[in-house]
């Protein structure tokens, strides 16, 4: 029996995840069916999935009260089986049944966030005191939908790799392009929908595989936003330009930098660096959905600098990834940060690739000495004192190739 949107719709906590998410879901997929006298789950059983009812009639005993019987028609059957820790009820098969089985991480997988506070710290810059831009984005964050643009031609050289069923990695390189693309497909591919029982947080090669093509179509498609038909803003299409070449090289830097380092994968690293960007693309999402009277490419620069990490978190964490993802955002420019563990991990990439990339700018940073930089420490500990100009030297390579492979 296949899932459809109308059933998923009608499930809790499944119905307040975004529409898109239960779209890639719901592609191709299928019910798993039980025959009459199957025991589904059991009192006292390690709870390894959440059991939903979507044909049938199943008995109901409880860890404590009387048994029940539950058919598709009851609003009970809206509700998980059960939803503690361990199974509370052991559930029987009284028909034959058709059932939804997701992750247990479901019931602590929030998709109604607050947004996280920015604009009030007192640490505010003088030259953003009293902007009208950050003014004007105030009011619309986050009554607005978050979202990043993506990049056109990277949407059309996957729609046409995944069209001609290319394997698995050539996708993933395709994808891992794109902050926006990465992120959602990651995202997807990480929701407990899709049941990932490991705990093991998927990277885009590994969530290419476990999407399969109709949920990446489903996405990609969601992605795709039209410019209005006035069109887009010069200003803004190069601003957007800019970001994604930034974003691009900063991955590049965060792979080379992790292929000096015995034991860190470099495709976690490679978007751990993309996503690191993504305040910056939100920002310029935002900044399209006010008056163009408002702002000029100073007061971008600026406000970005200022509110893209806060951004960047919120919008990681409104697409449920784990904490270590959605720090990145805010980590990327904390260079002098205090580090209680001495291993190097994704945050300390991220941070040493965003100085490297910002020395290289020429813009007006104030950088501490790369001695200073804790991650700095943690990596020469790792890499065994390798250089650091030819991880430069390379990641300028990495990226131009990939901007090669698309055309740009």
């Amino acid at each position: 029996m296949p899932i459809t949107l109308p059933m998923l719709r009608r499930l809790f906590p499944i119905r307040h995840l975004a529409e898109d998410e239960l779209a890639a879901f719901q592609a191709g997929r299928e019910a798993e069916f039980y025959e009459a006298g199957r025991v589904l789950c059991r009192i006292g059983d390690p709870n390894r999935a959440l059991w939903y009812l979507l044909e049938g009639r199943v008995r109901v005993t409880p860890k404590t009260g009387p048994a029940y019987e539950l058919g598709t028609d009851d609003v009970k059957a809206n509700f998980p089986l059960c939803a503690n820790r361990e199974e509370g009820v052991t559930a029987t098969a009284l028909t034959p049944v058709w059932m939804l089985r997701v992750s247990p991480s479901l019931m602590a997988h929030s998709a109604l966030r607050k947004p996280r506070e920015w604009g009030v710290d007192p640490k505010l810059p003088v030259g953003l005191r009293g902007n009208p831009l950050l003014r004007a984005l105030r009011d619309v964050y986050p009554r607005r939908h978050l979202s990043l643009p993506v990049q056109p031609q990277v949407l059309a050289c996957l729609q046409a790799a995944v069209g001609r069923q290319a394997e698995a990695p050539e996708i993933a390189a395709i994808a891992l392009t794109d902050p926006a693309i990465a992120a959602k497909l990651v995202a997807v591919a990480n929701s407990p929908l899709f049941f990932a029982a490991d705990g093991a947080f998927l990277n885009g090669r590994e969530a290419v595989e476990r999407l399969g093509p109709k949920a990446i179509r489903v996405l990609l498609a969601a992605l795709y936003r039209p410019e209005p038909e006035s069109g887009a803003d010069p200003l803004l299409v190069r601003l957007r330009q800019r970001w994604w070449r930034d974003s691009l090289h900063r991955s590049a830097l965060c792979w080379e930098l992790a292929a000096q380092c015995p034991g860190i994968d470099r495709e976690r690293a490679a978007l751990a660096g993309l996503l690191s960007t993504v305040g910056g693309g939100v920002c310029l999402d935002l900044v399209a959905q006010v008056s163009r009277e408002l702002w000029q490419e100073d007061d971008i620069a600026l406000v970005s600098r200022w509110v893209g990490g806060t951004l960047g978190a919120f919008l990681l964490e409104r697409w449920n990834l784990p904490k270590e993802w959605t720090v990145l955002p805010l980590r990327a420019s904390e260079w002098t940060r205090p580090q209680r563990d001495g291993a190097l991990a994704l945050a300390d990439l991220v941070a040493l690739a965003h100085w490297l990339a910002a020395t290289e700018s020429g813009e007006d940073w104030e950088l501490p000495s790369l001695d200073a930089l804790p991650a700095y420490a943690k990596f020469r500990v790792a890499a065994s004192g390798k250089s650091l100009s030819a991880v430069q030297d390379q990641a300028r390579q990495r990226a131009e190739a990939a901007l090669g492979m698309l055309g740009a």
